[in-house]
């Protein structure tokens, strides 16, 4: 299904916000009709060439809000069905079994159904095989890393964060450390992650109640989780999942959060130390 939209902006990153016309009551496709008021919905998307387009001008849309919303459902529904019903189907199992078919079943599956997931898989595991499309930001990333060498191009010497990597300050800022600190400050990042883990062990070790020790564990394991999925993104061990690096990544809410979390970690400890 294709509409003529309306281009009110024009964002970074190749987005753009667009109008798109809505039935009215009066039944045109209209953005704003007089005879009912009803006004076009304002809605991003990704434009594959923006150039040359500017406010006002009129784009053609190939999707809709329905399959937007149909995609959504099946992305966040499917894994569930498909955990019970590997769950269901391996009743004979012992129970550590039934959870291990179950969870097989979702990650076999789904990738087959979904072909979004199914692109991630492939770019992953042969991300040359489309460098322009699904591998452009693997590729550029691993390029930035072995740019870098072992003792890096310098701090704020990063080539590859010039149109090259995209979302270099954010999802894929450890390649652009990698490229201006090298080798050496990689494994210094990865160290200071290692020590914070060990730290909060430590802390949830000598907490005063279990509560303080949990909040303790699942605090660090979060922080220290999500920066081993990160990395593992940037090097291409794993599938690009898009989740940012602790403490590096740009973005003020998520840094106010891991503020808060490792405030509320040194109460525990500071409790602890007292007892």
């Amino acid at each position: 299904m294709t509409q003529v939209a309306t281009v009110e902006k024009i964002l970074r990153d190749g987005y753009v916000q667009i109008s798109v016309p809505r039935k009215s009551a009066c039944g045109h496709d209209c953005e704003e009709c007089a005879g009912c008021g009803m006004t076009g919905a304002s809605v991003y998307a990704e434009a594959r060439d923006p150039v040359g387009v500017r406010p006002g001008d009129k784009v053609v849309v190939e999707s809709s809000t329905r399959a937007i919303l149909a995609v959504t459902w099946l992305v966040y529904m499917l894994p569930v069905m498909f955990f019970l019903l590997g769950y269901f189907l391996s009743a004979g199992l012992t129970e550590g079994w039934r959870y291990a078919v179950a969870i097989a079943a979702a990650v076999v599956l789904l990738p087959e159904l979904v072909p979004y997931a199914m692109g991630r898989l492939s770019s992953w595991r042969d991300p040359f095989a489309d460098p322009l499309g699904e591998g452009h930001q693997t590729i550029q990333s691993l390029y930035a890393i072995a740019s870098g060498g072992a003792a890096g191009l310098g701090l704020g010497n990063s080539r590859q964060k010039y149109l090259y990597v995209p979302e270099p300050q954010n999802d894929f800022i450890f390649s652009i450390l990698c490229e201006e600190l090298g080798f050496v400050g990689a494994a210094l990042t990865v160290v200071l992650f290692l020590l914070l883990f060990l730290r909060g062990m430590s802390i949830a070790v000598r907490a005063r109640d279990k509560f303080g020790a949990l909040l303790a564990v699942g605090f660090v394991v979060q922080v220290v989780l999500q920066a081993v999925l990160n990395i593992a993104v940037v090097t291409n061990t794993i599938p690009n999942t898009g989740i940012s690096l602790p403490f590096f990544s740009s973005g003020g809410t998520s840094l106010m959060m891991l503020l808060g979390e490792m405030g509320i970690v040194l109460s525990v400890s500071r409790q602890a130390d007292a007892r």
